[in-house]
């Protein structure tokens, strides 16, 4: 019986597909990225995510699966882009919420524009 494995360095194909999982969730995190990570089930399956605090609280987003197409420098080049969205307030998945929850958004949505 396995436990969670975690491990730092470089996310790079060689890692990716060398990598598994026994019985639990293992993690390879990115040290050039801070929240950047791969994860790997036990079926096998690799996800590319980012792990960020949004609102106080800890958040993970999945970018994909990988494979086609997502390669270890795609999902690090969306990674950096969304890690920059969060830095800029905008969290991921928040902006139809964000949009939603806004007083005046119902009555301009009516409204034609001017």
């Amino acid at each position: 019986m396995g436990g969670l494995i975690e491990r730092q360095g470089r996310i790079t194909l060689r890692p990716v597909q060398a990598l598994q999982a026994d019985d639990k969730d293992a993690f390879l995190w990115g040290a050039e990225l801070k929240g950047f990570g791969v994860r790997f089930r036990p079926s096998g399956a690799k996800f590319y995510l980012i792990k960020y605090r949004h609102d106080g609280r800890q958040r993970w987003h999945t970018i994909g699966r990988h494979g086609s197409p997502w390669t270890p420098e795609m999902a690090r080049r969306e990674a950096t882009r969304l890690l920059g969205e969060i830095a800029a307030g905008r969290a991921p998945g928040q902006s139809g919420k964000a949009l939603a929850a806004h007083p005046y958004a119902r009555r301009s949505a009516r409204c034609p524009p001017a």
